[in-house]
Parts: C-alpha cells; structure tokens; sequence
C-alpha cells in the first residue's frame, strides 16, 4: 500500500467525493474551488494526526456537507476561519460560524437580504424608486 501525507489523503478524498457529488444550478462551488479551499485550512490550521483512511474519509465528509455552498460563501467561511479558528473546525463549527445573527457575517446578512426581498422590500444595492405624488 503507498504511503500518502495527511494532505494528499485528502485531496483524493476531496477529488472523488466532489466529482461524483450531485450539484444542483452550478450555484456551488467547483470541486476545484472547494479542493483549494480545504487545502488552504489544512496548510494554516493544525489538526490531530490522521492516517490516509481518516483523511479520504473527512474530505468525503466535508464535501458532503459543504460542498453545496457558493464560490462567495466558501470564501466568506474560509476568510471566518482562518481569522478566527486555532485548530481545524468540524463541520458543525462550519455550521455555527454561518448560523450567526450578526450584520458583520456575511451569511447573515445574505440570508437576511432574502428574506426582505421575498417580502417585497427593494434588493440590497437596487436603486430606490422616486416617489411621486398625484
């Protein structure tokens, strides 16, 4: 059996769960993306020993849960992470760090925008409308 890093564990974890992962609009992230951006929190955070089995196996996982989100939100959580996170989040971390009420998460204001614009207030950045009197 070929000895593999904890790193290039992952990436095959990652490459074979993102390319037989179903995706909906093409609103997620590339695997390609989402493979960088894992890459990026396993080079900056540090986590637990690992061997190639665990490795495939938590990028299989990763993938799974947050391989549905968007270029934009990916980079928001990885920016989220990186700034705040000693060690390697779990995903229910991941989860938590989006769930946030807060207008300076970006995932907040994102879901909150929404939900203005389907109660028929003007979308976040449109040009206010001229009221006029008859």
């Amino acid at each position: 059996m070929e000895t593999k890093t904890f790193g290039q564990a992952a990436r095959a974890g990652l490459t074979s769960a993102t390319d037989s992962q179903r995706r909906s609009t093409g609103a997620s992230a590339s695997p390609e993306v989402f493979a960088k951006h894992m890459r990026l929190w396993l080079a900056m955070l540090p986590r637990k020993n690992s061997d190639d089995v665990s490795g495939e196996l938590m990028a299989e996982g990763y993938s799974m849960m947050l391989g549905d989100l968007s270029e934009y939100a990916l980079e928001s959580l990885t920016k989220i992470v990186l700034e705040r996170c000693k060690w390697f989040p779990t995903i229910a971390e991941c989860k938590a760090i989006m769930g946030e009420e807060s207008y300076s998460n970006p995932f907040y204001v994102s879901r909150r925008s929404s939900e203005l614009t389907a109660n028929g207030y003007p979308r976040l950045g449109a040009p206010l409308k001229a009221i006029t009197h008859d």
